[in-house]
């Protein structure tokens, strides 16, 4: 008489079940990232804009977010005495014409960026209007 070998089906579905669940687990921990950061977007009011994303920091100045942005992206960075921008990575403000203005959750700042707080998973605009 001939031995047969039969395969336990639960295994290989438990297996395919794990990956399943642990792909899913990944993608949403990866796509939730961006909301448990502090989003600097810097828009230079042609169209072009650049985005970083801070999950390192729980509070800091709208002004020490910009300088971080600046030196770990090497971008040019020039300020005013109240701390708003005076360049930034080569785009200048223009006193008549268009200056950087801050926004933090799409409401306009009047106060120095150095005195603005923002905190996770506030969104921090600099914009050359």
């Amino acid at each position: 008489m001939d031995k047969k070998t039969y395969i336990n089906i639960k295994e290989p579905q438990l297996i395919l079940t794990l990956i399943v669940v642990i792909i899913f687990l990944y993608l949403v921990i990866r796509f939730s990232l961006p909301n448990q950061a502090i989003i600097l977007t810097i828009d230079f009011g042609n169209g072009e804009k650049q985005v970083f994303y801070n999950d390192q920091i729980e509070q800091e100045k709208a002004w020490n977010l910009l300088q971080q942005a600046a030196v770990l992206y090497s971008i040019d960075l020039e300020a005013n005495k109240d701390f708003y921008p005076r360049k930034i990575d080569g785009v200048q403000s223009t006193d008549s014409k268009k200056i950087w203005t801050l926004y933090v959750n799409g409401i306009k700042q009047n106060s120095s960026p150095l005195d603005v707080e923002v905190k996770k998973p506030d969104k921090v605009l600099f914009k050359l209007e």
